[in-house]
């Protein structure tokens, strides 16, 4: 299997199917075909129009203990149909999918999560190979979110959301680049009371060692504004280094 890139491509490795297709003069159909591969199993069941090229392709599959880079390692369960682009163009992806996290590596979003997250989304892909996050919902012990997003033909993702963090209450995010190392933006509502904190906004940029961080917002002191450095070294506890705060 070529031409689906590399996370793809290892995915379907040493790939079979098993089943029975009938064949007409006017159809190919295959009901509860068997797809199995080095990493997953599926269902497949499949309509080909031979008259007009029209086909439609639907697998239920799963992915037990999968490694996403810059994630951890997932189950990961999808319902998907596969069928022609707009005006018979290329091909479309539509359906649902479900991960649980088993082992959280990123050392950010664990600081959030306070826990491993189940994620729920709907799922698009084109013909620009983008792949659409729809209605994505995370929940977790620490964090609860629910937004929209995307992955890049370049594997960097985009997602943004509205949700609420157990420590510091309702909270916007945005992220962008690469999942393990992503650009972020977070708008906090009120994120301690105790110190009159509201709308505070705070923008995240990767680096080598972590993040760099700019924060602006309202205390009881009055208006504030601050910036630093979060430094997550490997096996180590992140470090939050003030440069400023006025």
């Amino acid at each position: 299997v070529t031409g689906v890139g590399e996370i793809a491509g290892g995915i379907l490795r040493n790939l079979a199917v098993t089943g029975v297709l009938k064949v007409t003069p006017q159809l190919i159909t295959g009901e509860n075909l068997r797809l199995s591969s080095d990493k997953l199993t599926s269902k497949i069941t499949l309509l080909v129009d031979l008259a007009n090229g029209r086909y439609d392709i639907a697998l239920a599959g799963q992915l037990g203990r999968y490694f996403i880079p810059g994630l951890g390692i997932a189950d990961v369960k999808s319902t998907l149909k596969i069928v022609p682009g707009p005006n018979g163009i290329g091909t479309r992806i539509i359906g649902r999918g479900e991960v649980w996290v088993r082992r959280l590596d990123n050392s950010f979003l664990a600081s959030l999560t306070n826990g491993l997250p189940y994620i729920e989304t709907g799922l698009v892909r084109g013909g620009d190979g983008i792949i659409r996050f729809t209605n994505l919902r995370l929940r977790s012990p620490g964090l609860q979110l629910v937004g929209n997003g995307y992955q890049r033909r370049n594997g960097t993702v985009f997602f943004e959301g509205s949700g609420r963090q157990a420590r510091y209450g309702p909270v916007r995010l945005r992220l962008d680049g690469r999942i393990d190392r992503p650009k972020v933006d977070l708008v906090l509502a009120r994120p301690m009371d105790s110190l009159g904190l509201r709308n505070v906004s705070a923008s995240l940029v990767p680096t080598a060692s972590g993040f760099t961080w700019a924060a602006r917002g309202i205390s009881t002191l009055g208006p504030f504004s601050g910036n630093g450095a979060i430094l997550l070294p490997r096996n180590g506890n992140a470090v939050i280094q003030i440069a400023a705060l006025d």
